[in-house]
């Protein structure tokens, strides 16, 4: 509850990671055991400062236009989740920023501590973070917050995209 920002951060990232590691422990220690190959993709947090410096003030912008778009994209949600506010959102910009960078980080010093089969592979995807928020249609119409079934389709295609090498591994 005393914690500063950066104690949070620190304390944060190090469970992600600890957690990601145990994760990626369990399961490829169950699939040795098949004689199947797969291929795990770890992908990072995605484009939130793209999200929440373009693309959150357009879904405020219309909403004061139109108070039946985005309805519940205000004092409700800022409520329930204070890093949503304005004033906070560079330290969530940076939060998912570390995010990200602890994941990837992660996944290496796991592949690089690790000896796995033939049959396994394990990679980092930074593939979402790039990928551009900046249409509104690309935002939940209800809350403004998550997002639409089409912003949902342009993540999948990113993925789906940069998807190749592990596709063709596993003989796609």
């Amino acid at each position: 509850p005393n914690q500063t920002f950066e104690q949070f951060k620190s304390a944060t990232l190090d469970r992600v990671s600890k957690t990601l590691v145990a994760d990626l422990k369990f399961l490829i220690d169950g699939l040795k055991k098949e004689n199947k190959k797969v291929a795990i993709m770890v992908y990072g947090i995605g484009n939130v400062e793209e999200y929440i410096l373009h693309s959150r003030p357009i879904g405020d912008k219309l909403h004061a236009q139109n108070s039946k778009l985005y309805p519940a994209s205000q004092e409700p949600v800022y409520s329930q989740c204070p890093s949503l506010r304005p004033e906070n959102r560079a330290n969530l910009i940076e939060m998912y920023r570390a995010m990200s960078q602890k994941l990837q980080s992660s996944v290496n010093d796991y592949l690089a501590k690790t000896n796995l089969p033939s049959n396994i592979r394990v990679e980092y995807s930074g593939a979402l973070d790039n990928l551009e928020y900046g249409n509104p249609e690309n935002l939940n119409a209800i809350d403004g917050w998550h997002l639409s079934t089409r912003g949902k389709n342009v993540g999948a295609q990113t993925i789906f995209k940069t998807s190749a090498q592990a596709l063709g591994f596993l003989g796609f």
